[in-house]
């Protein structure tokens, strides 16, 4: 797997853009074009497509860990050039629909024609790589993380040090306190990339991060 992060707008929120490793033709050992998704475009979509086209990638899907609007304004840019659907939970799919108007004017957004939604569990095929989709509601009702190996990208769920906020329209403190325990009792070795801020490690938040301790106060 191969990922870039782009730190995007104001907030400078992680759109992450994940491939496979480059595959090389056994006849004329060229470049092939590869599958990627994008995780979160939050904006500048220019700057992604051009990302994109310098690495020879073929969008596939455009998968959102939820659907705050410094992580979804450049998405309905983004299908309408690469054709790419866009998933997000059930819970945030309204949110991506009808985005609050005041948010909605930062990019002149207009809703994705093709929306669709996952589930907790479910599992998304890109290429060689698959996603499986964990619910983690507390941020926003849909919130996800998106596993993919040994890879954990976790929106606005987990952060170095810190977790999502809950006091925003539909975050809920109890939901996020039954999440943050769920993670808290994780296992196996994780690299973690969030919506916010650097990457860290499942093991070291587990060891480190305040607020995944017991009893989980926010």
């Amino acid at each position: 797997m191969q990922m870039l992060t782009l730190p995007i707008g104001v907030y400078q929120a992680n759109c992450h853009i994940v491939w496979d490793s480059p595959q090389l033709s056994t006849l004329n050992a060229q470049r092939s074009t590869q599958t990627a998704v994008v995780i979160d475009p939050g904006g500048q979509p220019k700057d992604i497509l051009s990302a994109l086209r310098e690495r020879d990638l073929t969008v596939s899907h455009i998968l959102l860990t939820h659907a705050h609007f410094d992580h979804i304004l450049a998405a309905p840019t983004l299908q309408k050039e690469t054709g790419a659907p866009v998933y997000v939970h059930r819970q945030d799919a309204e949110d991506v629909l009808h985005l609050n108007p005041v948010y909605a004017l930062l990019g002149g957004y207009k809703p994705p024609k093709d929306l669709r939604t996952f589930e907790d569990g479910e599992s998304i095929k890109a290429g060689g790589l698959t996603f499986t989709v964990r619910h983690m509601p507390g941020h926003s009702p849909g919130s996800c993380c998106l596993v993919c190996g040994h890879s954990i990208f976790s929106g606005d769920v987990l952060f170095r040090d810190n977790v999502g906020r809950v006091d925003l329209p539909g975050g809920n403190a109890d939901d996020m306190r039954r999440t943050l325990a769920g993670i808290a009792g994780w296992t196996g070795e994780y690299l973690v990339y969030p919506g916010h801020g650097p990457s860290t490690t499942l093991t070291r938040e587990q060891a480190e991060n305040p607020y995944l301790q017991p009893p989980f106060r926010l």
